[in-house]
């Protein structure tokens, strides 16, 4: 709580991705393609590299906002992804 407070870390917050273990993919089935497998497994290979951009903007959320400018991109660690509470465009519902 004092951490918080103070705007700092949280010392037993911890993150990872691919890269550490945390997040795992299953195996591939029937239905995809050696090219689709590729496709992944390369993008999978930016992921642990820490080269790839999850997201890029512009993008909207199913309201019509501007949730990232268009230039503007976020990285698979970046916090501000921590704050997501909407929908995508194109996602029909709400939250």
């Amino acid at each position: 709580m004092t951490a918080a407070k103070a705007g700092k870390p949280h010392p037993n917050f911890i993150r990872g991705g691919l890269k550490d273990g945390y997040v795992k993919m299953s195996a591939y089935g029937p239905a995809v393609t050696d090219a689709a497998k590729k496709n992944a497994d390369d993008i999978k290979g930016k992921m642990i590299a820490g080269t790839f951009d999850i997201f890029k903007g512009p993008l909207k959320d199913n309201k019509g906002n501007t949730i990232i400018a268009a230039g503007k991109t976020l990285k698979q660690t970046d916090l501000e992804l921590e704050k997501m509470n909407y929908l995508v465009e194109g996602v029909v519902g709400s939250i």
